[in-house]
């Protein structure tokens, strides 16, 4: 299994108590996740919290910061 199917497995098994998946990203992924919509996007010291309901759209944030190395 590749990394990024690790990524994606891990992060798409569990969510928050608010029904939301989280991922956490470094603080440079900000801008590039600035035009999807579907996201949350909250910045905590370094690093970037992203949260969505929906499954499809947290699996093409992980596999796109995972690619470029920005996953925490």
């Amino acid at each position: 299994m590749s990394d990024v199917e690790r990524f994606v497995r891990e992060y798409l098994s569990r969510r928050d108590p608010q029904g939301y998946y989280v991922i956490l990203a470094r603080k440079e992924s900000k801008d590039m996740l600035a035009g999807i919509s579907g996201i949350i996007v909250e910045e905590v010291g370094d690093m970037v919290i992203v949260r969505t309901r929906s499954r499809s759209i947290a699996e093409k944030v992980i596999r796109l910061l995972a690619k470029r190395g920005l996953l925490a």
